[in-house]
Order: structure tokens, then sequence, then C-alpha cells
């Protein structure tokens, strides 16, 4: 596995045992039905080695699980968002989503952190994990020619904004009309749609 980055879930508890304890289920489905562009999180509170330099340079010191409103959580929220919206350029090509909910749903904006923020009955905390990605084949790269782009801005109808998208391959299925068509996937959400064949 391929370390993404740094992912975060909020989830509302009583007590940082039972934040633990949600925010493991909750990067647990995040990787299950969420996020399609993370194949596994390693949680922070369940790593053996302290994070590397690289990552502590860029984050600072990272709790197993810290609440929102203290200063820490605070200034990890604040980085995160930070970083989803500095990363939303489609040209960039990157994965863009930092924070998740209790479901393993992306959380992509301010309104949505608001809403979790409001239907929340306990504090809310984050609880940080490191995103892993498979890492890409080497036969992968020698079906598409390096001159055929397989990234393309598309608009995303789950993320509801135009996204970076990967090229998946064609369409195979029983109806006809759909047959060979191609399929782009999400880099943002995972969510596939129909879109521009290949040159």
């Amino acid at each position: 596995m391929e370390f993404l980055h740094l992912v975060f879930t909020v989830v509302a508890a009583r007590t940082e045992t039972a934040a633990l304890a949600k925010g493991t289920a909750a990067h647990s489905l995040l990787v299950t039905k969420g996020d399609t562009a993370i194949h596994e999180c390693e949680l922070v509170a369940d790593s053996d080695r302290s994070p590397s330099r690289t990552l502590t340079n860029h984050w600072g010191d990272l709790p197993d699980v810290v609440q929102m409103e203290s200063d820490v959580g605070e200034r990890l929220l604040q980085q995160a968002c930070d970083r989803t919206q500095g990363e939303d350029d489609v040209n960039s090509g990157g994965h863009a989503t930092y924070l998740y909910d209790h479901a393993g749903d992306a959380i992509d904006s301010r309104q949505r952190l608001s809403r979790v923020h409001e239907q929340a009955e306990d504090a809310l905390w984050l609880v940080p994990a490191l995103a892993l990605q498979q890492p890409s084949r080497p036969d992968d790269a020698d079906r598409q020619s390096s001159t055929t782009p397989t990234r393309e801005a598309l608009m995303c109808r789950r993320c509801e904004r135009e996204t970076t998208h990967r090229f998946r391959g064609a369409e195979t299925g029983p109806v006809e009309q759909w047959a060979g068509q191609p399929i782009w996937d999400c880099r943002v959400c995972g969510a596939p749609r129909h879109g521009p064949r290949l040159s």
C-alpha cells in the first residue's frame, strides 16, 4: 500500500474511548463504501511507530483522537479544511478530501461540516488515520499510450461540481446501446459516469 495523505473522521461521542471506537468504524466504512481512492486506513492510534517526520512537519503533533473544539482539534480541522479547499483545483489531479463523517461520507464543504456539527448530540472528535491506496500496477500503464490522457475534468453529479475524473475502461453489459461507452471515475468521491472517448 502507498500513503495517500492523512484523513480524519468527525464523530460525536461522550468520551475519548467512544470517539476512538466510532472513528475506527467510520474509517472502515470509508474504505468499504465511501471513497474509492482510499483502499485502507491505518489509525494513528493503531500505529506501532510514531508518524514520519514528513507527516508531522505538515500537520504537527498527531493525537490518537482529539476533541474538535480543543486548540489541537481546531488547528487540525483548519488545516484539513484549508487543504480540501486548496486542492479543489481540478487540474491538480489529486485526492482532495480530508474529512469524513461517522458514515464514511466525505465532508467536502463548510456547509457540510456545519450540518454535521448541528446534528451532533455530543461533543465532536477528530480521529486521524493514514489513507492508503493500492500502488499502480506497471501493466496498467502499458495498456494506455503515454500520450493518451487518462484524466479529464468532468462534471460530477455526486460532488455537484467539476472534478478530475480518471478513465476506468469501457462499459461492458447486456444493453447494446451502452456497450463500449467510456467509464470515468471521479477522483474525489469515486462516482462513475460516462464520458468522452479516449483519442
